[in-house]
This record gives C-alpha cells, sequence and structure tokens, in this order.
C-alpha cells in the first residue's frame, strides 16, 4: 500500500515530502492477552503516532507491553 500511494506522486503542499503519504499504526492481540476494544484501540492509537514521529510514511506494530 505504502509503495502504491508513493507511485502515484500525489501531491500536497503541507507534506514535508511534497506529497501525500500515508502512516499506520497496528496492534494485535494473542490468547495470553485479551484487552478490551478500547485497550486495543489507545495501542494501534499510540503506535501510529510512532510512526508519524519517526518520519511519517510508515507503519508500526504496538509493542505488547505499550499500555495507556
Amino acid at each position: 500500500m505504502f509503495e502504491e500511494l508513493a507511485a502515484m506522486q500525489i501531491p500536497q503542499d503541507k507534506n514535508p515530502l511534497g506529497r501525500v503519504t500515508a502512516s499506520a499504526g497496528l496492534a494485535f492481540q494473542d490468547k495470553s492477552c485479551l484487552l478490551t476494544g478500547e485497550e486495543l484501540y489507545t495501542k494501534a492509537d499510540k503506535a501510529l503516532y510512532k510512526a508519524k514521529e519517526n518520519g511519517r510514511n510508515r507503519w508500526v506494530i504496538a509493542d505488547r507491553d505499550d499500555m495507556a
């Protein structure tokens, strides 16, 4: 997805790269760590902001212990 979006070169004046980019935060759970929907959302949201802080146009997977 990121490569396809970059190849489209959609102009975006407010982005330092001058084009539209995407950032994503991913969170997951397994049988050993059951989370509520709100906890899972919070983990994904924190991962999204880490992706943006690390230069945008990337994805970050939430740490297992990264709880709000």
